[in-house]
């Protein structure tokens, strides 16, 4: 009798200990639910902002002020500002250009910095960004002025290389 009693007081435990279990895990699972229709309501919140920000930009934008290229020199400086990697690796590929050049992206990152504050302080951006387009545009007519010259060399190269073996095959046969 009292290994019944023993056995059907062990039973009774195992039977609310699983209840508890459930209850708890059913719980958590609302809880889950709740946040994850939270979490969606805010995305569908930040979505529904954003198409609010694209259509003022674009409305704003109707007299061709390049916003998009605001936004994106915006992103990239606070890239380059923030992650260290990225920062390395703009140092380590500006090391490798010609000095021109580097002067010229220094300049349109400083004039492109000086457009995400006149952005910030609610100030027209017109000038920086003109002034970082002029930048870039100067440093990739250097850069393919000097892929040009590059490739003229290595053209210039391969022709002597021609006519010095042309030469020497002549020479050996005569």
């Amino acid at each position: 009798m009292m290994n019944a009693l023993e056995s059907l007081k062990r039973q009774v435990q195992n039977a609310t200990e699983d209840v508890t279990h459930l209850a708890v895990s059913r719980d958590a699972e609302h809880k889950l639910l709740n946040n994850q229709k939270q979490v969606l309501a805010l995305l569908g919140d930040v979505q529904q902002e954003l198409r609010h920000l694209r259509r003022d930009v674009s409305r704003r934008s109707g007299g061709g002020f390049p916003w998009g290229l605001v936004i994106v020199a915006g992103a990239a400086y606070a890239l380059y500002r923030s992650t260290p990697a990225v920062r390395d690796r703009v140092h380590d590929l500006l090391g490798t250009i010609d000095p021109g050049l580097q002067g010229n992206l220094k300049r349109a990152a400083d004039a492109a910095k000086d457009a995400v504050h006149d952005v910030a302080q609610g100030d027209s951006p017109t000038d920086a960004v003109r002034r970082a387009a002029g930048e870039v545009k100067r440093a990739g007519e250097k850069a393919a002025d000097g892929a040009g010259e590059a490739w003229q060399d290595a053209k210039d190269s391969a022709r002597q290389a021609a006519d010095d073996m042309k030469n020497s095959t002549s020479r050996g046969i005569a």
